[in-house]
């Protein structure tokens, strides 16, 4: 018994000697968020565009939409679009059926293809998007854009938000009679959110579009805990 009685004394001295020491050694801190928004140019831009073709079988549906596709990656190519820069983001077949005299009427198989060309030079937009309605595209999906070196501009974004923090927090200790100490712990998020005009109808692109790419919003948000004395 003395010996186990020995042993609790050792163990809750031990404890006592963590929690003084862990007292000594809390320090107080401030917390603070600086954010930073940066705009730059769009100088690239992407247009989704989809091939939709109906034949009576899947076979014909399929080959007459390939041979407008093909039509559109030849008059691409001659554009001076790469085929690095084409890339297809949906293809789907299915069955069509309309209705008459309350009866399902089925009228074929319906093909979608879609494609998605990146531009490199934003002045190309428009008459890209004339070239496809041109050579048979069916709809143009969507036209989004983005700046080349937007993960500078978010680096910039980060200086930028982290510099925000710093002057906060040297406010609030100035106002509090502390002395602000280092850093200890930060957090950071970077996000850009392009300008990106509505779809539409492919109709309404056609003879010279006017396509306007907007700017890269680019925000950066830094939590900073500093060490207050």
């Amino acid at each position: 018994m003395k010996t186990i009685k020995y042993n609790m004394i050792i163990i809750l001295s031990l404890l006592l000697m963590s929690i003084s020491a862990v007292a000594e050694t809390t320090q107080n801190t401030i917390q603070v968020t600086g954010f930073a928004k940066l705009e730059v140019n769009n100088n690239q831009g992407h247009i989704s565009t989809t091939v939709s073709t109906l034949a009576l079988t899947a076979d014909e549906a399929i080959s007459e939409n390939s041979v407008i596709m093909n039509n559109i990656i030849s008059e691409l190519s001659n554009a001076g679009i790469n085929n690095s820069n084409l890339q297809t983001s949906n293809f789907s077949i299915s069955p069509k059926y309309d209705w008459n005299d309350n009866r399902r009427v089925f009228l074929g198989y319906s093909v979608n293809n879609s494609l998605t060309i990146t531009v490199e030079t934003i002045s190309n937009i428009g008459p890209i998007i004339d070239l496809l309605v041109d050579a048979g595209a069916t709809r143009i999906d969507r036209v989004s854009f983005r700046a080349e070196n937007t993960e500078e501009i978010q680096s910039q974004a980060m200086v930028a938000a982290t510099a925000d923090a710093f002057k906060k927090a040297t406010v609030l200790a100035q106002a509090s009679s502390v002395s602000l100490g280092q850093a200890v712990s930060i957090t950071s998020s970077a996000t850009n959110a392009s300008i990106v005009p509505s779809p539409g109808d492919a109709q309404s692109f056609v003879g010279d579009a006017v396509i306007i790419p907007g700017t890269n919003n680019v925000y950066a948000t830094v939590t900073i805990e500093y060490l207050i004395n």
